[in-house]
């Protein structure tokens, strides 16, 4: 599909069009692929330019994906964040954006693991237990408890 013609943008907006990647992710594909430095550099410059590649927007998608629809705790979306070579301080600055929609999401799962627990009537000792190894906090169980204690105090 690909031969050595194929400049090094192609192959890079081919690679990106596929599934999103990192700066770092893509930067290791093109040297894979035997580009040069000078190629790949220019490349890189381009995309980011035209905003086609991002690890800022990166970060917050990707804990939008992770945390939000896929329900994985903030903890894990970090670790693989990490292992795509994201900057830390990028991957905190995308947390603290998104830190209300994240205790949102939160909020959410762990208020449906509750319910589908007791209705198997599992103890509340169990069901904490069971949120922690899915890797929730104490607090996070607690404020969710406590939001949710306080709604159905409203309805």
């Amino acid at each position: 599909m690909w031969n050595k013609k194929t400049t090094c943008m192609e192959y890079a907006l081919y690679y990106l069009h596929r599934v999103p990647k990192t700066e770092s992710e893509l930067e290791r594909k093109l040297l894979q692929k035997w580009y040069s430095e000078g190629d790949i550099h220019h490349t890189m410059r381009e995309l980011k330019k035209t905003g086609l590649v991002d690890d800022v927007r990166f970060a917050e998608l990707y804990f939008s994906s992770e945390a939000g629809r896929k329900w994985q705790p903030v903890f894990r979306v970090v670790w693989k964040l990490l292992q795509k070579w994201v900057e830390k301080n990028i991957i905190q600055a995308a947390k603290q954006k998104l830190e209300d929609e994240i205790e949102d999401w939160i909020h959410t799962k762990i208020c449906r693991e509750i319910e589908k627990y007791k209705e198997k009537w599992i103890t509340w000792f169990d069901i904490s237990i069971k949120l922690t190894q899915k890797g929730y906090t104490i607090p996070q169980i607690k404020r969710a408890i406590h939001k949710r204690d306080a709604h159905a105090d409203h309805d």
